[in-house]
């Protein structure tokens, strides 16, 4: 089954290999690979704004993941969505500490901005806004609306040329 661009097919997928396998990969020499796949479909839970129901997924594997910078990008990312904003910035700056792969790494930056903006952290979120927009993916920056955050926050900080080039950047001609 192809489930590139399929979140909620991917999600059903990983969910059915969960339950075919549950038995081999929930003990203890095999673990990794069940968080690895709980880890994987809570994500994408939570991209499909199902962060209430991908809370308890990741919650019950942060003990066992807590030096996996992929994973406290996940979790991070979960409690910027359910708008637990000290949480976010915690995971997320933990991920960070930990040199996440590029992939990962300006989607962490994007995510602890998008927090910092949201705590009125303004300075801090333009730097983490701008860091993730040098390194991210142009479907990415579009996709999360990278420069209307980046414009949100200049706009706050008061810096009104930067106010601008970023509200053009967000609504090209």
């Amino acid at each position: 089954m192809v489930t590139e661009g399929k979140v909620d097919a991917a999600i059903e997928q990983l969910g059915s290999t969960l339950a075919r396998f549950k038995d081999e990969i929930q003990g203890p020499n095999r673990i990794d690979i069940y968080d690895e796949i709980q880890t994987r479909r809570a994500y994408f839970l939570t991209d499909l704004d199902q962060f209430k129901k991908a809370m308890p997924i990741l919650e019950e594997a942060k003990g066992r993941r807590n030096d996996d910078p992929i994973f406290l990008f996940y979790l991070g990312h979960c409690y910027f969505r359910a708008k637990r904003w000290d949480e976010a910035q915690e995971k997320l700056e933990r991920a960070l500490a930990l040199r996440p792969r590029p992939g990962i790494a300006f989607q962490a930056h994007g995510s602890l901005g998008m927090v910092l903006c949201e705590t009125g952290d303004y300075k801090r979120a333009k730097q983490e806004l701008e860091t993730c927009a040098r390194s991210a993916a142009p479907d990415y920056i579009k996709q999360a609306d990278i420069w209307k955050w980046l414009e949100y926050t200049c706009a706050r900080l008061g810096l009104k040329e930067e106010t601008q080039q970023y509200s053009q950047l967000a609504r090209p001609s």
